[in-house]
């Protein structure tokens, strides 16, 4: 049985119950690392990720590309701070 990495994330997710994505998987997905994150590629899900890392304050912490990302996206009414 061979299962895959996208497989993988949605059944831990399942078990877990966690109701929102993790930082790691946020920031891969800002990344565009979509199957290391366990998700598929879209918008919303995109937005979702950027969303959760400035909701964290994490998108402060990481590289600089971060941040300026986190503020385009702020000013350009598509996040909230």
């Amino acid at each position: 049985m061979d299962i895959d990495a996208m497989e993988i994330a949605r059944i831990e997710r399942e078990i877990t119950g966690l109701p929102q994505m993790t930082i790691f998987e946020a920031t891969m997905i800002c990344e565009g690392n979509w199957e290391l994150a366990g998700y598929e590629p879209d918008e919303q899900t995109a937005t979702d990720a950027w969303q959760r890392l400035i909701d964290t304050g994490a998108c402060w912490h990481l590289q600089g590309w971060f941040g300026r990302q986190a503020t385009a996206l702020i000013q350009a009414g598509v996040c909230t701070r």
